[in-house]
């Protein structure tokens, strides 16, 4: 079988396996410049017709065979737009768009919800919001440093605030919809060590056994009870004189964003961590977050962000950007290296796929070394809800399948 990669470029097929045969550079100039922005050939239900102005245009797939349940799409034309979160669920209701996927604000859910010619389907998230580290440099190398940020932070005010309540504290590396967590919820729950509830004390006591224990001049003890009254830039500082500031990035128009600016910037100088918070778009998160290991030492500024992360249907941690094997790639983007870790995680990955028991009983030990290591906090799991115009029939995401994976079933009345 032979498949055309480029202009006098070709893969072919055989026994022996795949091989490129041509002008490799024409090939890989073909895909950039062409290809990659206006692809002639597509995959699934829908194909590409147009990328222009924020909107994606796609139409049938002549070609598609059918999705695992038997379904083909029956709607022709599917328009896929950039919509502003602070106006989207209004744009719905406009009938501007016909869905809105994965909402999580109260205000918004409460509003869809009363609208009478919309219809809603809600379920777990299979993954959370989180406030990630940056644990290779800066004061957030520290595990210490990484747990005390986390109890400065209010998440039971963060969830009310953010979620309207449709949602929940989380204090490892799950979510709520994962069969592991519904099936061992109470017994994982006792079993680990720290219960990241908002505390300035015990986010002191982890400073207290970091390198970041002293006052400017690099020796003296740090006082709790200064930073606590309020003296003015009465920060921690370790014996190098190096003073503990964390510099975190957030998005324009992040109710999330919003919360923990007034949260650390109220909380972190009470016990004695210097905060800054910078905006930017989320294609500049992804440049500091993802493609940081291409900036010089003095470039690296930031050392937490606040992101979102959904899981793939079977828990498996090695894929979920903790694996050491990956700590200088965009698949390992905490830059976490713990041989532990590891070890636990490639423990619980090759367990026999019929002993759920088992599995469940190395999940347990992976959170709680998870709770302590701390390389990312969860901040809160939430309920999605997903609304779309009443007509549209076969409207049906899950916990584990987007309505990107349901398509096919979607038809008008």
């Amino acid at each position: 079988m032979k498949t055309l990669a480029g202009k006098d470029a070709k893969l072919e097929s055989s026994d022996d396996g795949v091989s490129f045969v041509g002008d490799m550079g024409a090939a890989v100039t073909k895909w950039t410049t062409d290809e990659m922005k206006n692809p002639s050939v597509s995959s699934g239900p829908y194909k590409f017709v147009s990328y222009e102005n924020g909107q994606v245009k796609l139409e049938i797939n002549e070609n598609f065979a059918g999705d695992p349940r038997g379904d083909k799409p029956s709607i022709k034309n599917i328009v896929l737009k950039e919509i502003n979160s602070s106006t989207d669920m209004d744009t719905l209701i406009k009938g501007e768009i016909d869905i809105l996927n994965d909402a999580i604000e109260g205000d918004k859910i409460q509003k869809g919800l009363e609208e009478k010619k919309l219809q809603s389907v809600n379920f777990d998230r299979n993954g959370y919001g989180t406030f990630a580290y940056k644990c290779n440099f800066g004061p957030t190398k520290e595990a210490e440093v990484r747990r005390a940020l986390n109890f400065i932070i209010d998440k039971d005010e963060l969830v009310k605030n953010v979620t309207g309540g449709y949602g929940t504290t989380l204090n490892s590396e799950y979510s709520t919809a994962q069969w592991v967590y519904t099936k061992a919820k109470s017994d994982l729950e006792k079993s680990l060590k720290y219960n990241y509830a908002f505390s300035l004390d015990k986010a002191n006591e982890q400073l207290d056994q970091s390198s970041y224990r002293f006052e400017k001049d690099g020796k003296t003890p740090f006082d709790a009870e200064k930073a606590a009254k309020g003296e003015k830039d009465y920060y921690r500082y370790n014996s190098k004189g190096e003073i503990l500031q964390i510099n975190h990035l957030g998005t324009e128009n992040n109710a999330v964003t919003d919360n923990l600016e007034l949260m650390l910037t109220q909380n972190a100088p009470k016990v004695g961590i210097k905060f800054t918070l910078t905006r930017t778009d989320f294609d500049g998160l992804m440049q500091n977050y993802y493609f940081d290991t291409q900036l010089k030492e003095s470039e690296k500024i930031y050392h937490t962000f606040n992101l979102g992360s959904n899981y793939s249907d079977a828990p498996d941690p090695y894929y979920a950007s903790f694996s050491s094997d990956y700590v200088n790639t965009t698949a390992n983007a905490y830059r976490i290296a713990d041989k532990k870790l590891d070890a636990l995680m490639q423990d619980l990955r090759h367990t026999v796929a019929t002993d759920r028991d088992g599995f469940l009983k190395k999940w347990i030990a992976y959170e709680q070394y998870y709770n302590e290591l701390l390389p990312m906090a969860p901040l809160y799991a939430n309920t999605y809800y997903c609304f779309a115009d009443k007509d549209l029939e076969g409207f049906a995401p899950n916990s584990f399948q987007s309505i990107y994976q349901t398509i096919s079933a979607l038809s008008w009345k």
